[in-house]
């Protein structure tokens, strides 16, 4: 009788045993990881569209361009955790980025795209599917603009626009140093703005590759105007593209290089 009551109750503890290990499994903490996907030493600029628009009342051209990349830094590398470490990344949680839209099409990181969102409307929504972020992995100690051709009267060949010229751009240095406060994420927040001519003493750090935009006042004339972009490194190092305005620029994807 004694062992038929055992065994009754070994069974009936048996399952209760079992929710208990699972529950201990699944009650460990999560390991903190890093927000960035990559780090990327840039090859060159790849440009994607040209247009017009109106800012503060006047008119400008504009170019929508990102990076290409010549090294890709991913997770599970030496240099990718040596990064991490050094930008401070490491403390990362996944319940640390903007709520879901729970009306998105659900699809794999890789097959996200910036430019499916409108950019019109979006810009300060929480509904961006979380597009992994890739950053460079210098800090940009300066951008400068130069005239390929007569820009205007006070432009000639040769000279700088920097003081007519700004940039919009993501940067995720700030959402790091702030132990990744959501009012700091990048894609939470309107673009960075950085007049050329007055660029920060201090390097920005943790610049997105992906998406940015140069803004210029409009030429003389409409002829064909060529200016040349340069992104200038800290440590040494810079990458150089060639900006046409009456160049028809393809409509491209992100994706990861």
């Amino acid at each position: 009788m004694d062992k038929m009551k055992n065994l009754c109750w070994f069974l009936f503890l048996l399952p209760l045993l079992g929710l208990s290990a699972c529950k201990s499994k699944t009650d460990e903490p999560q390991e903190p990881g890093s927000y960035i996907e990559s780090y990327v030493e840039p090859g060159a600029i790849n440009i994607r569209e040209f247009g017009h628009d109106t800012w503060d009342g006047e008119k400008k051209v504009m170019w929508r361009y990102s990076v290409k990349s010549q090294y890709v830094y991913r997770r599970g590398s030496e240099k990718y955790q040596e990064l991490s470490i050094l930008y401070g990344d490491t403390a990362f949680y996944d319940n640390m980025l903007p709520p879901d839209n729970p009306n998105k099409i659900e699809r794999s990181r890789l097959e996200l795209s910036f430019f499916d969102f409108n950019l019109d409307d979006g810009l300060a929504s929480p509904s961006r599917e979380h597009m992994p972020y890739v950053a460079f992995a210098k800090p940009v100690v300066a951008i400068d603009v130069v005239a390929l051709d007569d820009y205007d009267d006070e432009h000639p060949k040769g000279s700088s626009l920097n003081d007519i010229a700004f940039v919009l751009f993501f940067e995720c240095w700030h959402y790091i140093q702030s132990g990744y406060q959501l009012k700091y994420h990048p894609y939470w927040n309107p673009f960075s703005l950085v007049y050329l001519s007055d660029f920060p003493e201090e390097p920005i750090k943790l610049m997105n590759i992906v998406i940015q935009f140069l803004f210029l006042r409009e030429p003389a004339t409409a002829d064909n105007h060529r200016v040349q972009l340069t992104y200038r490194f800290e440590g040494g190092g810079e990458v150089t593209g060639i900006l046409e305005t009456n160049k028809i620029y393809p409509e491209e994807k992100y994706s990861e290089e």
